[in-house]
């Protein structure tokens, strides 16, 4: 796995409305459709409204899809201690790394790198599940954290994308 630098993950922050409601996710769904689409803070022209699933805000798709699930190597849920310093000593903190293939990497570099300060969004069967702000270019892999993510939410993620990964591989 290649290491992590600042350059090379973005944080969606606020995962899945899910990790806030302590709902379980659909992950037996045998079609799983993963889109990774830049978006808007406003609207315009050619922009698709949707409401984030974590955040409840609203924000505006472009149509073109930036990766697909085909474009997903491996998903895995990680466990950390003391990451940050909001958690307290010995609490666990999940999150979900998402690491793509060589083109679809390629990609997402040069797209990030000229869309900073737009909107980076992960869809799951056409809906938002985590967006965030690109603040710099991400090179290879995307972390998917909330502070109140438990170890459960994190796994059944993992496993939805990876779900939608070998769904879109078969097709």
């Amino acid at each position: 796995m290649s290491s992590l630098t600042t350059a090379s993950v973005v944080l969606f922050i606020c995962v899945v409305s899910a990790c806030q409601k302590q709902t379980p996710l659909q992950t037996t769904h045998p079609c799983t459709k993963i889109e990774i689409h830049l978006a808007e803070k406003n609207p315009g022209r050619n922009l698709i409204e949707v409401t984030s699933s974590n955040s409840g805000r609203k924000i505006y798709l472009h149509e073109e899809v930036v990766i697909t699930g085909r474009g997903i190597m491996r998903v895995n849920a990680v466990t950390y201690f003391n990451l940050l310093e909001e958690i307290p000593s010995g609490r666990p903190f999940y999150e979900v790394r998402v690491e793509f293939t060589k083109e679809a990497a390629q990609r997402l570099a040069r797209v990030t790198a000229e869309n900073r300060g737009k909107i980076l969004a992960l869809l799951v069967d056409g809906r938002v599940i985590a967006d965030s702000v690109i603040h710099e270019t991400i090179h290879d892999l995307i972390a998917i954290q909330d502070e109140k993510m438990t170890k459960e939410h994190s796994e059944e993620l993992a496993k939805l994308l990876n779900a939608g990964c070998a769904t879109s591989q078969a097709q």
